[in-house]
């Protein structure tokens, strides 16, 4: 009998410590719920918000307004001839809301804009056989070189705010920063797909918070491009009309371990 009580003993023992295991779950459970919604709930309590949002602006041909349509950043230009200018206007902020309530970013924000141009139009051979050429614009500047390359112009010149930026082969951008200035600098990648040179743009920034220390407040910045369509030559067939395509991707990271007004 001694046994028998002993040995229940060890079960009603190793019952409570199990019962003792799941009632310290369950409370912490609940006291982690209640800090979440008594704590977070507080003004001492919040999380930043990070908001980069593109807006866009107004296109331009030849210094006429024209309406485009935009999908996902992306857009197309038809009816357009050799040597006409294609200028489009847009704006990066640090908020977000139009018709709702605004939210504006609390954090640093790293911004990088990627841009990629790229113009169609059709190519009559001698049997009127009809193919679509494609060819990708560039924002870098060919010399003239010692073999007899002439110079040739970049069909693409970005804007940064009021300033026109120099573009340069790369990967990596040089980012703005509002609060120590210095040179924009754009960068060209080229990739090559299907056998075509794809060439790829990117301008870099730092957004920061509606407010800072340091008293910098601001809520957008501007952007733009020109996109001049190459122009035929008395040697070269005649083109026709031209469809230009754009795409625009804007990504942002938050900078963090930073204090106000330093971005490393």
């Amino acid at each position: 009998m001694a046994a028998f009580l002993k040995g229940k003993k060890f079960i009603l023992c190793a019952i409570a410590v199990i019962m003792a295991a799941i009632a310290a779950i369950v409370a912490v459970s609940f006291t982690y719920a209640a800090y979440r919604r008594d704590v977070l709930s507080q003004d001492g309590a919040t999380v930043a918000g990070a908001i980069a949002e593109y807006e866009r602006g107004e296109a331009f041909r030849n210094n006429v307004k024209i309406d485009i349509v935009e999908e996902n950043g992306s857009f197309s230009v038809s009816e357009l001839s050799p040597g006409d200018l294609f200028t489009y206007n847009f704006s990066v902020n640090n908020f977000k809301g139009e018709g709702e309530e605004v939210r504006y970013n609390e954090v640093l924000l790293k911004i990088t804009c990627s841009f990629t141009f790229t113009y169609s139009y059709l190519k009559e051979d001698e049997n009127g056989n009809v193919t679509v050429i494609q060819q990708s614009l560039s924002a870098i500047q060919i010399l003239s070189q010692e073999d007899g390359t002439v110079e040739v112009a970049p069909n693409v010149s970005f804007i940064f705010g009021d300033s026109n930026i120099v573009t340069e082969e790369g990967d990596v951008p040089g980012y703005y920063n509002p609060e120590n200035p210095s040179e924009v600098k754009a960068v060209q990648q080229t990739d090559t797909i299907g056998g075509i040179d794809q060439y790829t743009q990117k301008i870099g920034f730092f957004l920061y918070p509606a407010q800072t220390d340091s008293g910098v407040n601001a809520l957008s910045q501007q952007l733009g491009f020109n996109v001049l369509v190459p122009s035929q030559s008395a040697a070269s067939e005649e083109y026709g009309e031209f469809r230009l395509n754009v795409s625009i991707k804007v990504y942002a990271e938050q900078v963090t371990n930073t204090n106000p007004g330093e971005t490393s």
